[in-house]
């Protein structure tokens, strides 16, 4: 019938109406939103999980809402930078004076929209408090006598080059913005005590402190401001990074089995990796670039950059559901990494644990049920440390994997 009206509509010169595939991409059957972010090179993608289009346009109307908002703090933080560019770099006095009228105009503006405005025209600065101090926070840091660092952020992180240092700034300055609001808060002696004390904090060693601590120069350079507040501080401590432990096999459990439950998008593919995790002792990378081959039920691991050569192991029978739906929605390492800590948190872990240790759950496991080291070592890519094994071994074979790794049984053990 379809077919006939639409035969009927071009003969009559009626054109069928076009799909409404704006920001919409369709790779193998499913939809995905992807989307220019404007005046950049930049571009936001996302899988939108449905093969069906009508969903796909609500879950990408409801993409662009989010994503407006983002764009519109962006804007904010950009008029600020714009009106203290053009404020500092004035030649003469009337330009400055009416470049700060403008500033004060916006600031005002902002107060009626904080529904502070009355505060913000009546109490001294000192007396303000809360929401009160944004509208002057936003007069200050335009005509460049304060650094409230949110403005500036954004701007500064697009001068660093490199995709790798961008990434390690925008952690090290989250966590600068966690204790300090502007920069002008930063002293000596608190940035002393700051980087004596961030490293335990954080669960982090001194070499990511040392990497914030650059970090924190860079955006003071960027600010004009001079960096001695963050210079020779000699005492940081040498380590004070957390060691990892593993997470118990009941854990694991429970973890599977809430995130199941939800059934929400995150929730299903997340609970699917945890589980694979736990049976194959894989880290994140491994698991988002694993091939799964469901007629010989193995796993082909690629070799990632510390290990010396691929692998291949046997598929455990409770995880081969989880497989299936893996290989057609897999994420990156970084989503599954940042997934996952976000998960942890939010069940109050904190850094001692994190998704690398259910490679700890799983060696673990393995030990306790009395499986070989070098059994195991073969499953997880272990270099083993015996010249017989270690050098002229060409590694445990399939069979033998599969009869050891079977014994594995989260739900028994808890029992």
């Amino acid at each position: 019938l379809c077919i006939i009206l639409c035969i009927k509509r071009c003969a009559k010169g009626i054109s069928m109406p076009k799909r409404d595939t704006r920001d919409l991409q369709e790779r193998n059957g499913w939809w995905h939103f992807s989307k220019r972010i404007p005046n950049t090179k930049i571009y936001t993608r996302k899988s939108l999980k449905t093969k069906n289009l009508k969903e796909a346009q609500a879950k990408r109307d409801a993409l662009l809402i989010e994503l407006k908002e983002v764009l519109a703090k962006g804007e904010k933080a950009k008029g600020v930078i714009a009106l203290r560019k053009a404020y500092t770099n004035a030649v003469s006095e009337d330009e400055r004076d009416y470049l700060e009228e403008e500033i004060i105009d916006a600031a005002e503006d902002k107060a009626v929209e904080l529904g502070v405005m009355a505060a913000f025209k009546l109490k001294p600065v000192e007396e303000l408090s809360g929401d009160e101090l944004i509208p002057m926070e936003f007069y200050k840091s335009a005509t460049g006598s304060l650094n409230v660092l949110e403005y500036f952020v954004g701007d500064w992180l697009e001068t660093i080059e490199r995709k790798r240092s961008r990434c390690d700034y925008k952690r090290a300055v989250e966590v600068l913005m966690k204790h300090f609001k502007a920069a002008e808060e930063v002293e000596w002696d608190k940035a002393e005590r700051f980087l004596n004390n961030i490293g335990e904090r954080e669960g982090v060693g001194q070499a990511t402190v040392m990497k914030w601590k650059s970090a924190y120069i860079n955006l003071w350079k960027y600010l004009g401001i001079k960096t001695d507040v963050w210079r020779d501080h000699f005492s940081i401590p040498k380590s004070k990074k957390k060691s990892k432990v593993a997470w118990t096999g009941k854990e694991v459990l429970s973890f599977y089995d809430s995130l199941k439950k939800k059934n929400d998008l995150t929730s299903r593919w997340l609970a699917d990796v945890i589980w694979i995790a736990a049976h194959t002792g894989a880290r994140a990378g491994a698991i988002a670039l694993l091939e799964y081959n469901s007629e010989d039920q193995t796993i082909f691991f690629p070799a990632l950059k510390f290990e010396e050569k691929a692998r291949i192991i046997p598929a455990h029978p409770d995880i081969r559901s989880s497989l299936e739906f893996w290989m057609k929605n897999k994420k990156s390492k970084y989503t599954i990494s940042n997934s996952f800590s976000k998960f942890k948190t939010g069940l109050g872990y904190g850094f001692e644990r994190d998704f690398h240790s259910l490679r700890r759950t799983f060696t673990t496991q393995m030990e306790n049920l009395g499986i070989p080291e070098s059994v195991t070592a073969d499953i997880v890519a272990h270099k083993k440390k015996t010249m017989t094994y270690g050098l002229y071994s060409d590694g445990t074979s399939i069979d033998v994997m599969r009869r050891h790794l079977f014994k594995l049984d989260y739900r028994k053990a808890a029992q």
